[in-house]
């Protein structure tokens, strides 16, 4: 059995968890990690986090999940030997959405009105869909042979009947776990948008440069030679002759 947090912390720590202040006496697996506080700013936490997300649906509500979300965490942290947190998009918002059987994932949950949810009338079961981001960092410093690798494996693991009952210890009913792909993000796509459109303007501009100095080179070609004749029986006209690169009269005038 995962060594637990002390009773005498154990309130202190979940009170503080995640807050990004630093409490060393937190700062352990039995605790949690203390929610990460002590890793900000650690260089390795990017480079050992694990691709794509983790997917939760648990059948409770906003206020349910809020009133347990710390020491889910916690648990989570504990069991998987891993910083665990919930995923948010490019506005700092927490990616838990709405759920139910028929209509699958639903909107972002409004925090500042949670309850207020349409459910397909047709379900027979509603809660949220929860995005977990697995950071194992935390379990390669201290050299243990058991660290998660891939996000797969983490999901099948929470799926045991074993850790299944831990959420139940916390009043959390797990109805699946899976993984889901990271989309990219609004950011990403506008950059990649930006650089598709500067990219097509130079291709434009170079071939519009391009063809004009083909007209120009193909114009300057065009008069080959320029030809002066006179007229023998009225002295004072002269008739000039340009021809072309092909031999034939480009133009003539008198």
């Amino acid at each position: 059995m995962l060594k637990m947090c002390s009773p005498m912390l154990e309130k202190t720590c979940a009170e503080n968890f995640g807050n990004r202040k630093c409490n060393r006496n937190c700062n352990t697996l039995g605790c949690g990690w203390d929610g990460g506080d002590c890793m900000i700013g650690d260089q390795q936490e990017e480079r050992l986090k694990l691709k794509d997300y983790v997917a939760l649906v648990l059948l409770t509500t906003p206020d349910g999940l809020f009133a347990s979300l710390t020491p889910l965490l916690m648990m989570l942290n504990r069991e998987l030997k891993a910083l665990i947190t919930v995923a948010e998009d490019s506005r700092k918002r927490k990616l838990i959405f709405h759920w139910d059987n028929v209509e699958l994932a639903g909107d972002l949950v409004d925090w500042d009105d949670p309850v207020n949810a349409s459910v397909n009338p047709k379900a027979t079961l509603s809660g949220l869909l929860v995005k977990l981001s697995v950071d194992t960092n935390i379990c390669h410093e201290w050299s243990w042979d058991d660290c998660f690798t891939d996000v797969h494996s983490v999901a099948s693991y929470l799926m045991t009947p074993m850790v299944r009952e831990n959420f139940e210890t916390i009043g959390l009913q797990l109805e699946s776990a899976f993984t889901l792909e990271i989309e990219d993000t609004p950011h990403h796509f506008y950059l990649t948008l930006v650089s598709a459109f500067v990219a097509a303007l130079f291709v434009v501009l170079f071939s519009a440069l391009l063809i004009h100095t083909i007209r120009r080179r193909r114009s300057s070609e065009q008069l080959h030679s320029i030809s002066l004749h006179f007229n023998h029986e009225n002295p004072e006209t002269v008739t000039v002759t340009t021809e072309g690169e092909d031999g034939n009269p480009y133009q003539q005038f008198t």
